[in-house]
């Protein structure tokens, strides 16, 4: 049984791709991960069956994909926000694979308290130069600062 990371994100930037990503997330049943980026290019259903752990933890930077619940959206002009809650890590890699395809900005709070750490990740499109800025913190210290 995994320890459950708490993730508070916020996706931001173009009106119109938040538009039509707020109507994919709204009109879609399954998984959000392979819902919004798929799994990579070179990658076929029956490799994923075979290969899903080690491809979720590079592919989203999580064991386990999550379910698309639109309770959990806040849907902004041009923002997303959710809550989820992922196997044992963040998925840091999931936002950055989902901001260069999309060349949009997210913003990631994160904490695990059974393992005992806490951080942020900015992941930002600026004049076509992509970074990601990462913190990551104690679980109490991270809490108190963030």
């Amino acid at each position: 049984m995994p320890n459950w990371c708490n993730n508070d994100i916020r996706i931001y930037g173009n009106e119109g791709t938040i538009r039509a990503l707020k109507n994919v997330i709204k009109f879609s049943e399954g998984k959000l991960f392979k819902t919004l980026i798929g799994l990579p290019d070179n990658m076929s259903k029956s490799d994923y069956e075979e290969k899903w752990y080690d491809t979720n933890l590079n592919w989203f930077g999580t064991k386990w994909d999550v379910d698309i619940d639109v309770h959990c959206f806040d849907f902004g002009e041009d923002e997303i926000s959710f809550f989820c809650e992922t196997a044992w890590s963040p998925p840091i890699q999931f936002l950055e694979n989902f901001c260069k395809m999309y060349k949009l900005n997210a913003y990631i709070f994160d904490s695990e308290g059974g393992v005992g750490f806490a951080g942020e990740t900015k992941l930002i499109w600026e004049d076509d130069v992509f970074s990601v800025e990462d913190n990551e913190y104690e679980y109490n210290k991270g809490l108190y600062l963030l």
